[in-house]
């Protein structure tokens, strides 16, 4: 009996263990004969601008059929972000600019599918209200700026011969809407801003700021300075003959437009009292001229009026009426030694609309006389005068950001366009380097681009 009853169980045993067999081999070829390849790869907002340092929103894929997919990218996706090649998420920081689109792939032993993903890493540092100047050695300080009611204190240093960007320091202070000013010594003076805060009981506020930092080139650190007698931003500071900077206009955060004026001391690191505009401004624009005079023009809810700084008397005086502007104008200087002002907002009613208009200043009668017009109404733009004499005007704010730009011939007065901008940009800063392009850097909508005037075209640095 024992020998039966194991001999029974060793049958049935041996015919589930057969059976399972059987089974098992009949789910794989099941398995196997409902194989798909995967089909449909899609990712939601793949076109993604994405300021560098912050962490992305991961992306997750979709996908149709397939079993055991196995996800890879190419090229390489920029530096800090990565693609897990089991689901296929997307995620991480993007540390450097980059522009590209990028092929991910879902594949398994039946078959593959793709999908393109397209991702444009900005420098979130370089945005409205930052500022661009040229150093002694032709490379360009970048320096501050706001985004997204953050303000960085954050500066680089771009490298026209190599177009790179690397890392030049932070600021003591955040700050945005300030001024800098590259003096005789090679050091650079920032002066004033402002520092926004956003609360939900108050919204967003920007409060001006008195205090300066000097930038050393040699060892890529910041200092504080002397502070002004006034917090102040949106002002204008010009670097006179003697060496020495004059801040004039602005405002204070508070609706208040400043008139009251003063000047830094290199060798103190002190500021002290000058005389006042005629009229408070801010928005305004400021030229030195060939006689060692600062013109300032336009300005907010001012309708035209110009002034000229004597800086041996340490007064103001008015000069000719322009026929147009509010705020936010250029003025620029030419070869001749006149200045051409252009585009800001022209009163109408009780708004202000973008400008057309453009006329030129003649230290020589301290008159104005109009000249073209240009093809397109802006505002935020910018002005710069190019090796061969003739002035690019570039973006600025139309109904939106604007691509557009211009050319403005002085020895016709007339405008022509140019290529486009290829990304649209206003509130962004414009220099001219010393190959002859233009470095076109931040402002809202924007990022790094530079302009070649020998072919017309804009190029969009991607990867620094």
């Amino acid at each position: 009996m024992e020998s039966t009853w194991l001999s029974r169980i060793s049958v049935v045993c041996g015919g589930i263990g057969l059976l399972g067999l059987m089974a098992c081999g009949a789910g794989k070829a099941k398995h196997e004969a409902e194989a798909n390849p995967p089909q449909a790869l899609t990712y939601f907002g793949v076109n993604s601008i994405i300021p560098a340092g912050v962490a992305i929103e991961p992306l997750v894929p979709t996908i149709h059929d397939g079993q055991d997919v196995a996800y890879s990218v190419y090229p390489p996706l920029p530096e800090g972000m990565t693609l897990n090649q089991t689901s296929g998420i997307i995620s991480g920081t993007p540390v450097e600019y980059n522009y590209g689109t990028y092929t991910v792939t879902a594949a398994n032993s039946i078959g593959s599918t793709s999908a393109l993903v397209t991702f444009m890493v900005f420098d979130a540092s370089i945005s409205t209200g930052a500022t661009a100047t040229t150093q002694a050695d032709g490379k360009v300080l970048l320096v501050g700026g706001g985004m997204a009611m953050v303000d960085t204190p954050s500066a680089e240093i771009f490298d026209p011969g190599s177009s790179q960007v690397s890392l030049a320091g932070d600021l003591a202070t955040a700050r945005e809407w300030h001024r800098a000013i590259l003096l005789q010594d090679g050091a650079t003076l920032v002066v004033g801003g402002a520092v926004q805060s956003y609360s939900w009981g108050t919204g967003l506020v920007r409060n001006a700021l008195a205090s300066t930092e000097l930038f050393s080139p040699a060892s890529r650190t910041w200092t504080a300075s002397g502070s002004m007698g006034t917090s102040r931003y949106q002002h204008i500071a010009t670097l006179l003959g003697n060496g020495k900077v004059l801040v004039a206009g602005g405002t204070t955060g508070a609706s208040e437009n400043l008139a009251s004026a003063e000047i830094y001391d290199p060798a103190t690191g002190q500021w002290t009292p000058t005389g006042s505009l005629g009229e408070a401004r801010a928005y305004c624009s400021a030229t030195l001229l060939g006689n060692g005079q600062v013109l300032v023009a336009g300005g907010a809810r001012v309708f035209g009026s110009a002034e000229l700084y004597d800086p041996q008397a340490g007064t103001w005086s008015t000069t000719g009426f322009m026929g147009w502007v509010d705020g936010n104008i250029t003025t620029t200087l030419l070869a001749d030694g006149k200045v051409l002002a252009c585009g800001g907002l022209s009163p109408s009613g009780d708004t202000d609309i973008p400008a057309v208009d453009a006329e030129i200043f003649d230290p020589a009668t301290g008159l104005w006389t109009p000249t073209g017009n240009l093809g397109t109404g802006r505002w935020g733009h910018t002005a710069t005068r190019l090796q061969d004499g003739r002035v690019l005007v570039a973006g600025g704010f139309n109904v939106g950001a604007m691509a557009s730009a211009e050319i403005f011939d002085p020895a016709t007065g007339v405008w022509t366009s140019t290529g486009s901008l290829v990304m649209a940009s206003w509130d962004h800063t414009a220099t001219l380097l010393s190959n002859g392009w233009v470095l076109v850097a931040g402002g809202e909508g924007g990022d790094v681009q530079v302009y070649d005037p020998s072919t017309g075209l804009w190029t969009w640095l991607a990867g620094m």
